[in-house]
């Protein structure tokens, strides 16, 4: 039940030879409308505190969201690039006609490397013709 304080005062005094006492115990006793109130008002505004924090809430889980989209983008793009082995990048290239061979052959400058040769496209024969 609830707490209990006993007072005893002088005893008083029945017909019946009754011996009472009054004491002080924690009892349920029904709200008054001011307290009422004051928990109606309590209710409202924890319920709307608990909204904004709800909505914080949601806006921090679509931040975070956001920021692992961006952070799987960026791993993923080193994972790749560390399976290739390269990444493109612009490199100075010689290209070398040789109208004798009927070839085109294209050099890179930064390694000396000649990673391409192909015969030479008829637009590119008809030039030589016109240099001749």
């Amino acid at each position: 039940m609830g707490k209990q304080t006993t007072t005893e005062g002088p005893p008083v005094a029945t017909a019946e030879a009754v011996r009472i006492n009054r004491e002080t115990r924690e009892l349920a006793v029904p709200l008054e409308i001011h307290e009422k109130l004051d928990l109606g008002q309590s209710i409202v505004a924890a319920f709307a505190e608990l909204r904004a924090v709800e909505d914080e809430l949601e806006q921090a889980k679509l931040h975070a969201k956001d920021e692992s989209r961006r952070l799987e983008a960026t791993i993923e793009g080193a994972v790749s690039t560390l399976r290739v082995g390269s990444v493109s990048r612009p490199v100075e290239v010689e290209i070398a006609m040789n109208f004798e061979r009927g070839t085109v052959s294209l050099t890179r400058l930064d390694t000396g490397e000649v990673y391409s040769e192909r015969p030479m496209s008829h637009q590119e024969r008809q030039t030589a013709m016109h240099l001749a």
